[in-house]
């Protein structure tokens, strides 16, 4: 188990530049899977229930009346911002509590923070979608680095408001 938790929470170290692109392609393909699946489910269990209320993304008009705006805050702003507070000072305060760095106050803190960055994107289903993805983004930051987890954030957020949003 100690070399599970290792391999998934322990820092990236000297990887190159492809290495990291490899590794937020993998995490972005893994989450475009889970969503995927979650989205299957939830129709299943809410049938006619709207796809866009879970994954936060507004109907097309709202979002398009204002494009630059919302570029703004949901691809440059928001990922910033969430990344900085969910990711980074959730890390930074695990290792100021315990400097041997445990790896169960750090899990236990991921899951605590992926739940709070779930429940802030709406409703208790956004646990099991965006709360699901803050695990990603938090792996994706814990092995390349904070950069690399906002330009996740920011492709995730371009991704389902921009294309996601005119697909349904």
């Amino acid at each position: 188990m100690e070399k599970l938790l290792t391999a998934l929470y322990a820092p990236g170290g000297n990887l190159t530049f492809w290495q990291k692109f490899k590794n937020l392609l993998y995490v972005f393909s893994l989450n475009i899977i889970y969503i995927a699946i979650a989205l299957a489910f939830f129709s299943w269990l809410m049938p006619g229930a709207d796809v866009r209320s879970l994954l936060d993304v507004p109907p097309v008009e709202r979002v398009m009346w204002n494009p630059a705006a919302v570029f703004w805050w949901s691809v440059v702003s928001a990922p910033l911002w969430e990344e900085l507070l969910f990711r980074y000072s959730v890390a930074k305060f695990a290792k100021a509590i315990d400097p041997s760095n445990q790896y169960r106050l750090m899990t236990a803190m991921i899951i605590f923070s992926s739940i709070i960055f779930g429940l802030a994107h709406g409703s208790v289903a956004n646990i099991f979608i965006q709360g699901v993805g803050g695990l990603f983004l938090f792996w994706i930051y814990r092995k390349n680095g904070l950069g690399w987890s906002i330009l996740s954030h920011a492709l995730w957020n371009f991704m389902v408001i921009f294309v996601l949003s005119n697909l349904f």
